[in-house]
């Protein structure tokens, strides 16, 4: 008889059937043997692609968090939670930031069209600068915010905290 033989877990319960897959037995076994834990190098992967997903975050670009979202999201319930938040975080900053393009290109056109141009700009109460400089501040606290949510949240993610991105609208849920 064998000393260390260990017994098979038993499939009659479904949640404990659940917890046992193929692969993770089959890793158990020779890890337990070897002293070397497997799901450890999962996690490393894992922690590495929550922190890409989240620096890409960084750059308000919606393209890159998408791409390894789509590609990472059937391997781990991790990185497909923090990646759906990502993105909306994502989807939200870029409207907020088109918003912003739109006003900063229709306000001077359209007090233009007004003919009110000269009046805004050199009036006695000159309002067009005032909004330019706060449609353009806007946009600089979009990107700053947008840089220091992505910093934040890198970091929780490799120290495997909760993650949280304000201020998002939930689209993809």
């Amino acid at each position: 008889m064998l000393k260390h033989a260990r017994s098979v877990p038993e499939r009659s319960n479904a949640s404990k059937a659940a917890k046992w897959t193929r692969r993770a037995y089959t890793l158990q076994c020779p890890g337990s043997a070897l002293e070397f834990d497997f799901a450890e190098e999962d996690v490393a992967k894992e922690n590495l692609w929550l922190t890409i997903l989240h620096v890409s975050s960084m750059f308000c670009i919606l393209i890159v968090p998408l791409l390894v979202w789509s590609w990472k999201k059937n391997q781990s319930v991790k990185i497909d939670k923090q990646g759906r938040q990502v993105l909306n975080f994502q989807i939200t900053v870029t409207l907020l930031l088109f918003t912003s393009v739109v006003l900063l290109i229709l306000m001077p056109v359209s007090l233009t069209f007004l003919g009110t141009t000269r009046e805004a700009v050199m009036g006695e109460n000159p309002i067009l600068i005032p909004l330019i400089l706060i449609i353009v501040l806007t946009l600089m606290g979009i990107g700053i915010f947008c840089t220091y949510q992505g910093a934040v949240n890198a970091a929780r993610a490799l120290s495997d905290k909760p993650i949280h991105y304000p201020l998002s609208i939930p689209f993809i849920k």
